[in-house]
């Protein structure tokens, strides 16, 4: 979903990009040398794990990572003055009670929802 004309992507665009977060935040959970997934931390799970913020030249992709696994990104521009997590989590509580409960959805397809899109809508139809 777009929310501004200055970031604006393809389906096909989206598709890569959420691919190549995918990766980097895979790579970047093996890779943290400050995890405790080597000791016996029964809160393991609750663990910051991957990346939380990439930074460019103007923008910022921010990642809201779930306990079911699921990582929510979001890419906006870097003068955005919010706490963007609050909203990400939101978007997880949408997809969570609209997305997942629709017996036809497919974990692996690309959201379709006319009732998801708009409740997204309304959710960031009041960020500057």
């Amino acid at each position: 979903m777009h929310f501004s004309e200055e970031i604006k992507l393809n389906s096909n665009e989206e598709i890569r990009l959420a691919s190549m977060l995918h990766g980097i935040s895979t790579i970047s959970e093996k890779i943290n040398v400050n995890s405790s997934l080597n000791t016996k931390n029964i809160f393991k799970l609750l663990e910051k794990k991957g990346i939380e913020t990439i930074e460019g030249n103007g923008f910022k992709i921010q990642c809201y990572d779930t306990l079911t696994g699921i990582k929510i990104f979001a890419v906006h521009k870097d003068d955005l003055n919010i706490e963007l997590n609050k909203y990400l989590k939101r978007v997880y509580e949408l997809y969570s009670d609209i997305i997942l409960k629709n017996p036809f959805y497919d974990i692996d397809m690309p959201i379709r929802s006319e009732a998801f899109n708009e409740h997204i809508d309304n959710l960031f139809s009041n960020i500057n």
